[in-house]
């Protein structure tokens, strides 16, 4: 049997993604599912973004530092705060900030879907002038319009790559 060992990155500490594993693994938190990942949303301030398959838990690090990489570049991305791979007992997760402002290109103002066009452009020109390939993402895929910050926001970046000039 193999035993994995707990890791943290960023700012949590592994006390507090224990406390948060068990709120997901007791179905304690509103959740919103994407096909591989599930969000869970941890109070007003942050959401915890997990796998629906524990063998893609490993995917969590790559999305994580793509994120972290991103956000550095000046790219709208949801921002990143920790990643917590548990051991067998508990369950890994991604924290981000919370995503409850973002909304999908379908339910936002005609105006609005007007500025997240030209936003989703400008920023896909510079992701790639800062040397990433964006993955699968599209207008209404993968992306949203923050409506209180009014401006775009990735916030699944786990196929973008690094490389692309």
């Amino acid at each position: 049997m193999v035993v994995l060992r707990e890791q943290v990155y960023g700012n949590i500490t592994v006390e507090e993604a224990r406390e948060q594993s068990a709120l997901i693994l007791e179905n304690r938190l509103q959740e919103d599912f994407g096909s591989e990942n599930i969000v869970s949303f941890l109070g007003p301030e942050d959401a915890l973004v997990h796998r629906h398959n524990t063998e893609t838990d490993s995917r969590l690090k790559d999305h994580y530092a793509m994120a972290k990489g991103l956000e550095r570049a000046g790219i709208n991305v949801a921002s990143p705060k920790a990643i917590y791979m548990a051991n067998e007992v508990n369950k890994s997760f991604m924290k981000s900030e919370n995503l409850k402002d973002i909304k999908n290109y379908d339910k936002i103002s005609k105006p609005q879907q007007k500025e997240m066009k030209k936003q989703f452009r400008e920023q896909l020109y510079k992701t790639m002038d800062a040397g990433y390939e964006p993955g699968d993402v599209t207008i209404q895929d993968n992306c949203g319009f923050d409506i209180k910050e009014n401006k775009i926001r990735f916030y699944d970046v786990a196929d973008w790559k690094v490389g692309f000039n």
